[in-house]
C-alpha cells in the first residue's frame, strides 16, 4: 500500500510541474488570446489527468476495502456462531469474554470502515458525472483530491482485527476441549463408581 501512495504523490508532483512549463511557455509566446487559449487547454488536461488517477485510485481501494469488509463480516459471524455454541461448554468465561471484547471491536471497525467505502463510492459517482462531453467542469480537481483522500483508508486494521478474532476463537475452542476433557473424565469416574457398587 506505501507503494501506491508514493505513486500518487509523484504523480502530482509531475503534474505540478507540467503546468508550470507550460504557463512559462505560454508567458513567453505572449498575446492574450493565445493565453487563454492555452490556460484552459491545460487546466482541462490537468484536470483530466487527476480525474482519470483518482478514479483509478479509487477503484482500486473500493475493491481492496470491499473484500476486506466481507472477511471482516464472515469472521465476526463466525465468531458468533462459536460464542453462542460455547455457552457453558468451557470451565471458566475468561476465553468467552475475550471473544465478546473482539467481536464488539470488530462491529464498531465495520462501521467505521463501511462508512469510508460508502463515502468513497459517493466520491467516485460525483467525480465521474463531472466529465460531459469530454469537457472535466470546473471542480473536478477538488472532487479527484477528495477521492485521493479518501483512498488513503488504512484497511490493514481489518486484517488485524480478522486476525485478533481467530486468536480468540482459538481461545475459547481450547477452552471448550479442556471442559470437554473433564466431562470425560467425570464420566468415566461415575462408571467406574457405578461398577464397584454393582460388584459388592
Amino acid at each position: 500500500m506505501p507503494g501506491k501512495k508514493l505513486n500518487i504523490e509523484t504523480k502530482l508532483k509531475t503534474w505540478q510541474l507540467v503546468a508550470a512549463v507550460v504557463t512559462s511557455v505560454t508567458l513567453i509566446a505572449g498575446g492574450v488570446g493565445v493565453y487563454a487559449y492555452q490556460q484552459y487547454t491545460q487546466s482541462q488536461q490537468t484536470a483530466g489527468e487527476l480525474a482519470q488517477s483518482a478514479l483509478d485510485v479509487g477503484q482500486t481501494r473500493v475493491d481492496e476495502l470491499t473484500a476486506r469488509i466481507a472477511d471482516l463480516e464472515a469472521a465476526i459471524n463466525n465468531s458468533l456462531e462459536i460464542q453462542a455454541n460455547s455457552e457453558g461448554k468451557t470451565l471458566d468465561e475468561k476465553a468467552r469474554d475475550e471473544l465478546s471484547s473482539q467481536i464488539e471491536k470488530a462491529k464498531e471497525l465495520w462501521v467505521e470502515q463501511k462508512t469510508q467505502l460508502i463515502e468513497l463510492e459517493n466520491a467516485l459517482a460525483k467525480l465521474r458525472t463531472l466529465n460531459v462531453d469530454g469537457v472535466w467542469a470546473e471542480n473536478t480537481s477538488s472532487i479527484a483530491k477528495i477521492v485521493v483522500e479518501a483512498s488513503k483508508t488504512n484497511w490493514e486494521k481489518i486484517v488485524t482485527q480478522v486476525a485478533d478474532l481467530g486468536n480468540a476463537i482459538g481461545l475459547v475452542q481450547a477452552a471448550q476441549e479442556v471442559w470437554q476433557e473433564e466431562q470425560d473424565r467425570i464420566i468415566a469416574q461415575e462408571a467406574a463408581e457405578r461398577m464397584a457398587r454393582e460388584k459388592t
